[in-house]
């Protein structure tokens, strides 16, 4: 399977879960909801890795959004909401890619490839 494919499927697998789970919510980057909660995906790994991909924030507001992205290691996005979703594929075939999700400087979910083209996908719910 081609490596857009591959990221395209997982990401569709993602929302798939989320949807069919019933969380619903939004992605801020500004936006002050009490209830909500600050996170940071933090991608790192090979420095200078090209990666592409796109993440996902929830708040409990029946409101929902994601984003696309791509970029180079290290890089860090952060979003409001209770439960934030990301998945990245590596643009190359060497070189390690990881992605963590930190909640007040805590990390609470993390996953790593070393698979060429391989893809990374972590979710976090706040409870």
């Amino acid at each position: 399977m081609r490596k857009g494919a591959w990221l395209l499927t997982v990401a569709a697998l993602v929302l798939l879960l989320v949807v069919g789970a019933g969380v619903v919510g939004c992605l801020t980057e500004s936006s002050e909801v009490s209830t909500d909660t600050q996170f940071t995906i933090q991608v790192s790994g090979t420095m200078g890795l090209q990666y592409e991909g796109s993440y996902l924030g929830f708040d409990g507001k029946g409101q929902s959004a994601s984003r696309s992205v791509s970029g180079a290691v290290p890089s860090r996005y952060t979003v409001r909401g209770t439960m934030v979703s990301a998945a990245f594929n590596k643009q190359s075939e060497g070189g390690t890619l990881t992605v963590e999700i930190f909640e007040g400087g805590k990390r609470v979910a993390y996953s790593t490839t070393h698979a060429p083209y391989g893809v990374v996908s972590v979710s976090f719910i706040r409870e």
